[in-house]
């Protein structure tokens, strides 16, 4: 049951915020259940590090607000948005009382994602959504945004593509078809939203990938992206139109003024930042100035980079703490994961897991640099999911201890 709720739960981050709360609040009845009729040994305890950079940013957070943010600011609303940190938490209790199956997790999450794959790239065909009847010139999903839609379902695409590498050999001739076909709908829906930055962030995630795992499959991404890039070239308009956009720039102009406004914002404030999330609500302010002076009603929005963002919302201490996170998490992969394969072989469930967890942890944090992914909710539950399965697995003893002589596709 447990499992199955986290299936839903990725399933959910690229289709429902409500599937994906729901998923959240079912899967903490549902431990509460399990551990009043099984009692397992767990362990109850978050690793010390991690909470002292939590509440550092946290505590970062306050003071940015109370030095610098405005009256009208939501505080409470902004603050709401640490509640991540309690997913984290349940998510790491749930994971270890789970047995994960690799070859179930390949199955189950490819049919969970099938559907809403396929809605989007038939929305895509018809060229109106399905539901919405709205435009879909670019694929945006049923989360009805290209870029949330991109996002969420590259993380997913490296983590089905990581463990189909691995067990591809285990897998029956027909489920082999069905997920290998499902791995090219997911590629296409996500090059269909035209979302450059994911475009990027994917290929360099592949690149070395393959370049550490198989390298001859290196030649075979190039190839195919370059052959790819090129007849989309001549036969789409819209895809020149966005290639044309690396360098255009005029069509590029907006993002890069979202992008200084926010360096400025961080020269104004640079210890504590403007206030947590409220960049964006007060980019009107910079827009009115001489240095500026944009019309009332031009668009505003945050940095489209998540490391600036953090920087001019909650200055360089938030940025520190921040990526205190980002690379405690990081390094924590690392070192499982050389610890696992020296105990278990290359070929172990856990080392693939791992290695799952960090390919989807690079994706992530490339995808960081065209957007702010971890503020968006749906996208932050995967790099949660990553973080609370690593937790889990180093707290877990039986995650760690060697199985000399057995190697299993479930852990």
């Amino acid at each position: 049951m447990l499992f199955l709720l986290l299936i839903v739960y990725l399933a959910a981050t690229v289709s429902s915020q409500s599937l994906l709360d729901a998923a959240i609040l079912i899967s903490g009845i549902g431990f509460i259940f399990n551990q009043l009729k099984h009692r397992p040994k767990l362990n109850f305890n978050l690793p010390m590090k991690f909470l002292v950079f939590v509440a550092s940013y946290f505590l970062i957070v306050l003071v940015g607000f109370y030095l610098n943010a405005s009256p009208e600011a939501p505080i409470m609303w902004y603050l709401s948005k640490f509640d991540w940190v309690l997913h984290v938490y349940l998510l790491y209790l749930v994971a270890q009382v789970i047995e994960f199956d690799i070859i179930k997790v390949l199955k189950y999450l490819s049919i969970a994602l099938f559907l809403p794959t396929l809605y989007s790239l038939v929305s895509y065909v018809n060229g109106k959504d399905l539901i919405t009847n709205l435009d879909n010139t670019r694929i945006t999903g049923l989360v009805n945004s290209s870029t949330y839609h991109a996002h969420g379902n590259s993380i997913l695409l490296v983590l089905l593509g990581v463990l189909l590498f691995f067990t591809h050999n285990q897998l029956k001739k027909s489920w082999k078809i069905f997920i290998y076909l499902h791995l090219l709908m997911l590629t296409a829906s996500v090059f269909l939203t035209f979302t450059r930055g994911i475009w990027l962030s994917l290929f360099i995630t592949l690149f070395f990938f393959f370049l550490i795992e198989k390298k001859k499959l290196v030649y075979i991404l190039i190839f195919s992206v370059l052959t790819i890039g090129v007849s989309s070239y001549y036969s789409s308009s819209f895809f020149k139109e966005r290639i044309k956009g690396f360098v255009n720039q005029d069509s590029s102009k907006e993002r890069k003024d979202f992008f200084l406004v926010n360096i400025q914002i961080w020269q104004e404030y640079p210890f504590f930042g403007i206030g947590y999330g409220e960049n964006m609500r007060r980019n009107q302010e910079y827009w009115n100035r001489p240095e500026w002076n944009k019309p009332i009603g031009t668009n505003t929005s945050h940095a489209h980079n998540q490391y600036l963002n953090v920087l001019s919302t909650t200055g360089f201490f938030g940025f520190m703490a921040f990526m205190s996170i980002v690379i405690y998490f990081f390094l924590l992969n690392l070192s499982l994961l050389k610890k696992t394969k020296e105990l278990l072989g290359e070929l172990d469930s856990k080392v693939i897991i791992l290695k799952a967890c960090l390919w989807m942890q690079v994706a992530f944090y490339l995808a960081c640099i065209s957007d702010v992914t971890f503020e968006y909710a749906k996208l932050r539950a995967l790099i949660v999911f990553v973080w609370s399965i690593l937790f889990a697995m180093q707290a877990k003893p039986s995650f760690v201890l060697p199985l000399l002589n057995k190697k299993v596709s479930h852990f």
